[in-house]
Parts: structure tokens; sequence; C-alpha cells
């Protein structure tokens, strides 16, 4: 695949969010990242991507990298040539949509 555009990662990104790809975790790939929460989650795409999610403390931080076929964009590449994904991404950060989207959520311990 050549260098998706900046509207397809927006349109994937959108689509995610509003249910229209079904996401799943990579247990295994995320194994080290869920039992610390923090790390990527790698996440595969119904419609082939992989997205890898960093989180930092249990809460969604940034997009590490998207990947497709033979194309893989890390997160420099994200800010450098995709600023408005990098935006758009930003609203993850938001508990209730992180737990949503992508099923990540802070555990709770007694006395916190």
């Amino acid at each position: 695949m050549k260098k998706p555009t900046e509207k397809q990662l927006l349109d994937l990104f959108n689509h995610i969010k509003s249910d229209k790809l079904t996401i799943i975790l990579d247990k295994i790939a995320s194994e080290e990242a869920i039992k610390t929460e923090n790390g990527v989650f790698h996440f595969n795409t119904s419609n082939k991507w992989q997205v890898g999610v960093f989180v930092d403390c249990g809460k969604f931080d940034y997009i590490d990298y998207i990947q497709h076929g033979g194309t893989h964009i890390n997160h420099a590449k994200l800010v450098k040539y995709y600023p408005r994904v990098i935006e758009y991404s930003l609203e993850f950060r938001n508990p209730e949509l992180a737990k949503k989207v992508w099923g990540i959520e802070a555990k709770r311990y007694a006395g916190t």
C-alpha cells in the first residue's frame, strides 16, 4: 500500500470511534502493557489495519503507530505528516471515550 492520505487516516479513526469498524486487542502482543497499564496496546481492525495505542498509567496517551500491509507510520511520522490525525486522536484521552472505543481504563485500587 502506498502512503495513506490524512483523510484516509481520519476516516479510519472516525470509523473506529463510530463502531463502523471492529477493533480487537492483540492480547499476546500487548501482554506486558496490559499487566503494567503502561506501554503499547496493539489493536487489529476488521479492515486489516493495525493500531498501536500508548497507554500511560492506564490512560490513553497517544497513537504510537498505524500499520497496513507494508506501510508503517510511527508516532514521529504522524506528528510530522499527519497533524490533523494527531489532533483528532487527542479526543481519545477522554476517559469515557477511551473505555468505549479502546476498552482502556485505569484500574481502581483500594485507597485511590
